[in-house]
């Protein structure tokens, strides 16, 4: 097994970035979970961590795996420094109906686990490493994020979607 898939994960900006697609008029019709498996982007490393432990928890082989399996791969993903609260949070930001019976795919277990790792990244990043690159978004996201008002002016946008875009 690779070393870098052992490892403790270090919260950062740059494992996934999330876009703005060029026509915001896609975001009127979009659900959350639309978004955030269109419109995240991974990085390939990331990716084969949270595949590693997805493939741990997902216990039937069946390539999907339920709120619980979900719970405990996010905790491991995170090395328990996410909480039950803080998990719960982010998956009430989807808003799947039936979520306790919903099956959450490994695309949305990814998402899932990039978005709480950018939401969560303020509680961890310390004043002394803020201003290090591997700690900023990339330039792209942030280019496609600056002026979200002027850009979503006039577009009647899924307000679940809307709260997302506007927590990055």
């Amino acid at each position: 097994m690779q070393p870098w898939l052992q490892g403790r994960l270090a919260f950062s900006k740059k494992t996934s970035r999330f876009e703005i697609p060029m026509d915001v008029r896609v975001l009127e019709r979009m659900t959350p979970v639309e978004y955030l498996t269109r419109y995240c982007i991974i990085s390939t490393r990331r990716l084969a961590f949270y595949r590693r432990h997805f493939n741990k928890v997902d216990k039937d082989n069946d390539l999907k795996i339920n709120r619980k399996e979900l719970e405990a791969g996010m905790r491991a993903v995170h090395v328990d420094s996410i909480t039950v609260e803080q998990i719960d949070k982010t998956v009430e930001m989807l808003e799947i109906n039936n979520e306790e019976t919903y099956k959450f795919n490994f695309k949305i277990f990814a998402a899932l686990c990039a978005l709480s790792e950018r939401l969560l990244y303020p509680q961890f990043v310390t004043e002394d490493t803020v201003h290090i690159a591997e700690h900023q978004k990339e330039k792209v996201e942030d280019a496609d994020f600056e002026a979200l008002d002027w850009k979503l002016d006039g577009c009647h946008v899924n307000p679940p979607v809307k709260k997302i875009l506007y927590m990055l």
